[in-house]
């Protein structure tokens, strides 16, 4: 049985939901996904769920905070640990290492998740793909390079970009999380950790370049209409 992030009973709960708005395939852009302003602090109580797509018991997921103070959408980082959807956790930290099995977060699995986050359509990414992206993320993360085949070779292209100078620089780390808290024996329960940014990112200006676009249509339409 190949990893997983889900704890087994709750495997094949959900099937994937794939919504690709019409503007958005006409231009040929996939939208950075939404983050709210707040970023996770080390404290928060968070929940944790599935996400707009997953495939089998692998991301995409989403993290919702106290009060939906942001609300964003991760993949796991651990293949034999488990969270329940739906469930809360707490977040005991925010670091470069998970908590189960030490593993360090490496410059290739940030480069991915950044791309996600700000501009998934830079790396080919859109919800059909949620399992290659996962699987790329876990072979990664154990410092394994070999392709895995898949149509847009996640692997190769992290591992080209670091190679080619990108660095995490701390913009990308790993949440964390656990399923209880108390302030006398402080956080147990070790869950699935999961992927996050540390600062809003801008997405590149691609928004404005969309924006740009229509309004540029809306002038063209007005000058032909005041010839």
């Amino acid at each position: 049985m190949g990893p997983r992030c889900v704890a087994p009973e709750d495997f094949g709960m959900r099937k994937v939901l794939i919504l690709l708005p019409l503007v958005l395939a006409l231009v040929g852009f996939a939208p950075a996904r939404a983050q709210a302003d707040s970023i996770p602090i080390v404290g928060d109580q968070i929940t944790l769920t599935y996400g707009s797509s997953h495939v089998g018991s692998g991301g995409e997921f989403r993290v919702i905070g106290p009060g939906s103070a942001y609300d964003f959408e991760t993949f796991c980082v651990e293949t034999g640990e488990y969270f329940t959807p739906g469930n809360q956790y707490y977040i005991g930290g925010i670091s470069g290492v998970t908590v189960n099995g030490g593993l360090t977060l490496t410059n290739p699995v940030a480069y991915l998740y950044a791309q996600f986050r700000v501009n998934p359509g830079a790396i080919g990414y859109s919800d059909p793909y949620a399992g290659d992206l996962q699987n790329a993320i876990w072979r990664l993360m154990a410092g394994n390079t070999s392709p895995l085949g898949d149509p847009n070779d996640f692997v190769g292209q992290a591992v080209a970009a670091v190679a080619g100078g990108w660095a995490n620089n701390g913009l990308v780390a790993v949440l964390n999380l656990y399923g209880s808290y108390s302030a006398a024996s402080g956080y147990g329960n070790p869950a699935q950790d999961q992927l996050t940014l540390t600062r809003a990112v801008p997405d590149g200006g691609a928004t404005l370049m969309l924006l740009g676009g229509a309004l540029m249509g809306l002038g063209a339409l007005r000058r032909k209409s005041g010839a």
